[in-house]
């Protein structure tokens, strides 16, 4: 009997375990369930591996599931000196590796996107397909100088107080007048206990990527959708002028902020399981 619930008492630990990233940089993930396909989630700015637990919940019967907390956030390390795009593409390879994943769709919030394409572009061969949570709303938009001085000015008005003035900043406009009020609270709430300092250096490495995604996207090979909240509508024919791959169709959250998986959980899990199976997985 000991042994036994010396066992059950082991469980909730075998949910969560530490990889090492490509610069030794400790990774924390989960893996659950079993499938033929792998659906790897990849959060976006300033939040960790558990806004996908509604996810992993409802699609672990099916698929083999897993999550990350990308270095910074979450139980990952936080020691980096350099943050970006680039390397948090490298930390996505890595988990692959590490964790031996096959036929792996990429699910990827907001900056997850774009570090989604450059995980592709650094090893395309295990990476079937890619599914964006609320982001390519303007592809092909490069910001002009205003925009950069209004980014810039953004920038200082986050180091002044970042917690008080993220929060402020976050709430005024990633949220919809029909956003649950106890999702948005728990996001803002994560987002003003984020680390300032990574979180700014990484805000203005997410600003600079439009040329990125201009550059990889006509690269994807595999087929692509999105799950986009309908509060900024997406430009799909600046869109599919870039994507050229086998499959695109975006599928769209009502009532929801820039937070769809956690705000909307009911609706994004069909949207993201229709989306699955249209891309004939």
């Amino acid at each position: 009997m000991g042994r036994f619930i010396l066992i059950l008492m082991l469980v909730p630990l075998l949910a969560g375990a530490q990889v090492k990233s490509f610069d030794d940089s400790p990774v924390y993930v989960t893996d659950d369930g079993s499938g033929e396909y792998t659906l790897l989630f990849i959060h976006g700015w300033n939040l960790n591996h558990t806004f996908w637990q509604h996810q992993v919940a409802y699609f672990k019967d099916n698929y083999r599931v897993v999550t990350l907390d990308l270095p910074g956030y979450g139980q990952s390390g936080k020691d980096r000196k350099s943050w970006t795009i680039d390397a948090f593409g490298k930390d996505i390879q890595s988990v692959i590796e590490q964790l031996d994943l096959e036929n792996v769709i990429l699910v990827a919030h907001s900056m997850g996107g774009n570090i989604a394409l450059e995980a592709i572009d650094e090893n395309p061969e295990p990476i079937i397909g890619l599914i964006g949570v609320d982001n390519f709303k303007e592809v092909g938009s490069l910001p002009d100088s205003a925009t950069a001085a209004q980014m810039d000015a953004f920038y200082a008005f986050l180091e002044q107080d970042y917690p008080k003035h993220v929060r402020s900043a976050s709430e005024s406009f990633m949220f919809s007048p029909d956003s649950p009020p106890g999702p948005k609270e728990e996001i803002l709430s994560t987002y003003a206990d984020s680390d300032a300092d990574i979180a700014i250096a990484l805000i203005k490495a997410a600003y600079s990527e439009s040329s990125n995604e201009m550059k990889l996207l006509p690269e994807l090979e595999v087929p692509f959708a999105l799950v986009s909240a309908t509060m900024i509508p997406v430009n799909e024919d600046s869109l599919r002028s870039y994507y050229h791959g086998p499959f695109f169709k975006n599928y769209q959250v009502e009532k929801s902020g820039h937070f769809p998986m956690y705000e909307r959980p009911g609706e994004f899990n069909q949207a993201l399981e229709a989306a699955l199976t249209d891309m004939g997985f």
